[in-house]
């Protein structure tokens, strides 16, 4: 289904979430239902699998689990924020701190760092990895 709540209003969503839920639950595991879309959030609760695209290339894919243990979001203090910059990508501050995406394997970067470490969304991962995808993309040009 494409953009499957776009017309949708909250009574869309509140029916067809739980129905999609049910479909697949119904088929012990041999039932899929495939998403295009950019309302990430909507469809985190029923998606245990994503590929996540930028400009028609394929930039990452997983089951959700596996790549909310491979991406952590850091929050730190503003004093940090230069440092994390090399480490971090989608990342976002003020003058209190910043907040980022980081992969699981460059935590031990941060050390030393005032850091708060969190399970990011799926809609996290997923803005994270396209922006550094479109970064690099840009970069090479």
């Amino acid at each position: 289904a494409y953009e499957p709540f776009e017309a949708g209003s909250t009574n869309r969503r509140t029916w067809m979430l739980p129905l999609m839920r049910e479909y697949l639950e119904q088929g012990n595991g041999e039932r899929s239902i495939f998403f295009s879309t950019h309302n990430i959030a909507d469809m985190e609760s029923v998606t245990d699998y994503a590929v996540i695209m930028e400009r028609g290339t394929v930039v990452e894919e997983g089951f959700v689990e596996d790549l909310k243990e491979k991406y952590i979001l850091v929050k730190g203090e503003a004093e940090d924020l230069q440092k994390a910059r090399d480490i971090l990508f989608s990342i976002s501050s003020n003058r209190y701190g910043f907040e980022g995406i980081c992969l699981a394997e460059n935590l031990e970067k941060l050390g030393g760092m005032d850091i708060v470490l969190e399970t990011p969304t799926l809609s996290q991962i997923s803005v994270a990895v396209m922006k550094a995808n479109t970064s690099l993309k840009v970069a090479e040009s």
